[in-house]
């Protein structure tokens, strides 16, 4: 039989510690940044896809296709 060996509990290292913390808050701070961005472009195309809605509007030969697209969209 093998003797029992008392084990003290062992605290984590403090750097073991600190990157637990870090990484959590990079995590969160990373996806909103990317999702920031995300969202930008989003709102970009966008703007750019109405714009040339509105162009094509102004047009008697696009208008119908124009709004066909409008009312699709």
């Amino acid at each position: 039989m093998l003797p029992v060996v008392k084990r003290e509990p062992v605290d984590e290292e403090p750097a073991v510690e600190e990157y637990n913390a870090r990484s959590s808050s990079d995590v969160t701070a990373g996806g909103a940044g990317n999702m920031a961005t995300a969202m930008e472009r989003h709102i970009q195309q966008t703007n750019e896809r109405l714009h040339c809605i509105k162009e094509a509007l102004t047009t008697p030969s696009a208008f119908q296709g124009a709004a066909r697209e409008l009312l699709e969209w």
